[in-house]
């Protein structure tokens, strides 16, 4: 019987689950197979062509129900504007901010202008565009500047959505004019990483104004640019900058690859497009630079990098992203030399302090008190008397009260969390002392800790230092020093094998090279930094300085 009833078994499985597959083949698929993809919508061809780093934003590869909305915005605009008008304003769902003022030109022939409501500048339509087309029998079109052809569905909305109007004029090609004029933010001095000698002028949210910041201090024909859609809802604008004959032809080309291959609906900012376009995607390092400063963005370019701006942020990525790079700042070349060097020594020791020091004191305290000074001991274990926790739970207790006051403290207005920053580190910190929660030492401990991450100037680095704070105070808990050794061999071996677009995370100190080791921990004068780093240049690119530019005193004629 047993057996029968496992024959049985097996032969229901067998046919059965033919029987389920035959039915999901007339019916569709299961609810666990993924159904079939969708044939992708052509982006270029013979109706728009995409051009060099064009994206493709109409990908409708397992989209279902996306297909056709993709074929009827790659279709032609209509000849009659009246026709013309009412594609637009289906593809639109006759939103009430889409705006189509019809009229006739002084030769008699209908015409509309359309425009979302808000994006443009109503007065330089009507003055620019319709007074002249209506008064002027002799005007054929419209007095505006940057005027590019319309020929699909796709590239009016396309030219809509950037804040553009499109003319339809009976009997010719369909128009759009630049007449964008919306609210934005003047050019301010930078908040996120403040100038102390140098400019202080900071990137707004205005792609134009971006790119006329970094024009302002690179006036020459090989500042290149080149723009790239991103996004199927958003179509958000997406500049690559790079100085051409200076940077490598690979650098740019892997740049522009990585970013077309990113389909998304919305790349909301530059950390968006680092975290789809890096090398090493479960590193906890950041792969790329990012600034809001345009001094630091077209100093970068002159070394080879290269610079992605994305409409709608002031933040800008700088590709490739270096250890050492991220541990410089710009005010480091407005200042004598010595200066700018024993800064980024401070920086490099305060990085750290700001991993180390909480799980040094847990590993001495727990497991290693011969190294420790008698007197120091003695006054060590005086202050932990009472405390009812072992030090790990001590240092993770106030690293995570820390942690909340900080993120309190960016979360509510600023001037309220400027008071709940000080009443957190004094008032809270003193009572938990008093009541024997915690030692001082401990205390002390944290607030060094803290302030050496404040050091850092990359924000993206010092998140990434406070991170792995906590595992390797784990490890300390766990084995003591020797269970902080093997962490931080890990986090070597993990710099070691990183890579940002191909250069080493190291670079220049693994691989070594000497070129590089002058503008790396130390910074060289100028008049000694002869060569560009050589990962991003094309090979033989010298500097403006040549050798032999010392300053010198005249000699003294006799």
């Amino acid at each position: 019987m047993r057996g029968r009833s496992v024959i049985r078994g097996l032969l229901r499985a067998v046919f059965g689950g033919r029987r389920r597959r035959r039915k999901q083949g007339r019916d569709g698929p299961g609810p666990g197979r993924r159904p079939a993809a969708l044939p992708r919508a052509r982006a270029g061809g013979p109706e728009g062509p995409s051009g060099p780093g064009q994206h493709e934003p109409d990908r409708t590869e397992g989209l279902t129900g996306r297909t056709e909305d993709a074929t009827n915005r790659a279709e032609r605009l209509s000849g009659s504007a009246e026709r013309a008008v009412k594609q637009i304003q289906e593809a639109f769902g006759h939103s009430v901010e889409l705006v189509a003022r019809t009229f006739r030109t002084a030769r008699g022939r209908a015409a509309a202008a359309v425009y979302i409501n808000g994006l443009v500048s109503t007065p330089s339509i009507a003055h620019y565009i319709i007074a002249p087309l209506s008064t002027d029998r002799d005007a054929d079109e419209p007095v505006a500047a940057e005027k590019e052809p319309v020929r699909t569905l796709r590239e009016a909305i396309q030219a809509l959505t950037s804040g553009k109007c499109v003319l339809l004029l009976e009997g010719s090609p369909a128009a759009a004019f630049d007449v964008r004029s919306w609210a934005m933010r003047s050019v301010d001095q930078s908040e996120v990483e403040p100038s102390e000698t140098g400019p202080v002028e900071s990137f707004v949210e205005d792609l134009s104004t971006n790119i006329v910041l970094i024009r302002r201090r690179l006036r020459t024909e090989n500042l290149q640019t080149e723009r790239i859609i991103i996004g199927r809802e958003s179509r958000t604008d997406v500049r690559i900058v790079y100085l051409r004959g200076i940077v490598r032809d690979a650098l740019v080309e892997e740049v522009r690859s990585r970013l077309k291959k990113i389909d998304v609906d919305t790349p909301f900012d530059v950390h968006f497009l680092e975290e789809m376009t890096t090398d090493t995607p479960w590193s906890p390092f950041p792969g790329a630079m990012t600034t809001v400063r345009p001094d630091r963005v077209a100093a970068m370019l002159t070394e080879g990098h290269v610079a992605v701006l994305i409409d709608g942020t002031p933040m800008v990525m700088i590709v490739p992203g270096t250890l050492a790079a991220l541990l410089q700042a710009a005010d480091d070349y407005y200042s004598n030399y010595y200066v700018a060097s024993f800064t980024r020594v401070i920086r490099w020791i305060a990085g750290l302090i700001g991993l180390m020091a909480s799980s040094l004191y847990v590993a001495v305290i727990s497991y290693h008190h011969e190294l420790i000074p008698s007197r120091l001991l003695f006054t060590i274990a005086a202050a932990r008397e009472g405390v009812p926790f072992p030090p790990i739970i001590e240092a993770l207790l106030m690293e995570l009260a820390f942690e909340l006051l900080r993120e309190a403290g960016l979360r509510v207005p600023r001037q309220i969390g400027q008071a709940l920053s000080i009443v957190g580190v004094l008032v809270i910190g003193d009572a938990a002392v008093r009541a024997g929660l915690v030692s001082p030492l401990m205390i002390v401990i944290v607030g060094i800790s803290a302030i050496s991450t404040f050091a850092i100037p990359s924000a993206a680095l010092a998140d990434t230092v406070r991170l792995l704070r906590f595992p390797i105070i784990l490890l300390a808990g766990v084995l003591g020093l020797f269970a902080v050794t093997f962490g931080l061999l890990l986090i070597m071996g993990l710099l070691i094998a990183s890579r940002s677009y191909g250069v080493p995370y190291l670079t220049p100190f693994l691989p070594v090279s000497s070129r590089g080791l002058r503008d790396a921990m130390l910074r060289m004068p100028m008049w000694l930094q002869w060569y560009r780093p050589w990962q991003m240049v094309n090979p033989g690119r010298r500097r403006q300085q040549a050798p032999g530019q010392m300053p010198r005193p005249e000699p003294e004629e006799e």
